[in-house]
C-alpha cells in the first residue's frame, strides 16, 4: 500500500531591478517552467484504477510555461504624489476532459460471502489527463498615494484598482460529462485608504 505518483518541476527565472533613482524604479521577472507527472496532492485518486494509469501522467494541474510580471513606481514631489503599477501576463493552465460513470465490477468478500458492490470510474476520452489548455491572461493594477499635512499630524490617503481593465476570462478546471467546471476571473475592484499619523 502507497502512493507511488511522481512529479517533475523544472523551472528558470530572469529577472530584471532598477533600483530607485531619479524618483522611479523597476521591478520585472519572466519565469519559464514546466511540471509533469501524476502527484498533483496526496489525497487524489490517480492511481486507482490500473486501465487508466498510462493516460494520468503528464502535465499537471499548476503547470505554467510562462509567467511575466513587470512593477513599475514613480515619485511626483511636486504634487506630493506617489505612482505605482504591476502588470502581469500568464499562459494558460492544463485542464482535462473526463468522463465519470458508475460501475457495478467491484467485488469484495465479507466472511463467507461475496458482495458486490460499485464505484465511479473516471476515463479520458482523449486518452490524455490535462492535455486542454486554458487561454493565457493578463492583470494590470495601479495605485496611488498622496500624502497631507493637516497641523501636526500627517495624512496619506490611498486609492487603489485592481484588474483596471475589467478582464473576466475563464479559467477552465475540468470538463466532465460535458459540463465545464470552471473559474472566471474577478472583475475590476477599488480599494480607497487613509493612514494619520500625529
Amino acid at each position: 500500500m502507497g502512493n507511488y505518483n511522481q512529479s517533475d518541476y523544472k523551472a528558470y527565472e530572469v529577472e530584471l531591478k532598477r533600483r530607485l533613482h531619479r524618483n522611479w524604479e523597476l521591478d520585472a521577472s519572466y519565469v519559464w517552467s514546466k511540471a509533469t507527472g501524476a502527484a498533483e496532492d496526496y489525497a487524489q485518486a490517480l492511481g486507482d484504477d490500473p486501465s487508466n494509469v498510462d493516460d494520468e501522467k503528464g502535465y499537471l494541474s499548476f503547470d505554467q510555461r510562462h509567467v511575466v510580471k513587470v512593477n513599475v513606481a514613480t515619485q511626483l514631489p511636486v504634487w506630493n504624489l506617489r505612482l505605482s503599477s504591476a502588470f502581469t501576463w500568464e499562459s494558460g493552465l492544463p485542464f482535462s476532459i473526463v468522463e465519470e460513470h458508475f460501475s457495478n465490477d467491484q467485488y469484495g468478500a465479507f466472511g463467507t460471502t461475496n458482495i458486490q458492490y460499485g464505484q465511479t470510474r473516471t476515463t479520458y476520452p482523449t486518452h490524455q489527463r490535462n492535455d486542454q489548455r486554458s487561454e493565457s491572461y493578463w492583470n494590470f493594477d495601479m495605485g496611488i498615494r498622496k500624502d497631507f499635512s493637516l497641523g501636526k499630524s500627517n495624512v496619506e490617503a490611498a486609492v487603489d484598482v485592481f484588474n483596471l481593465f475589467n478582464d473576466n476570462s475563464l479559467l477552465f478546471l475540468e470538463q466532465k460529462n460535458n459540463q465545464t467546471i470552471g473559474l472566471i476571473h474577478i472583475g475590476r475592484q477599488y480599494q480607497v485608504g487613509a493612514k494619520i499619523t500625529f
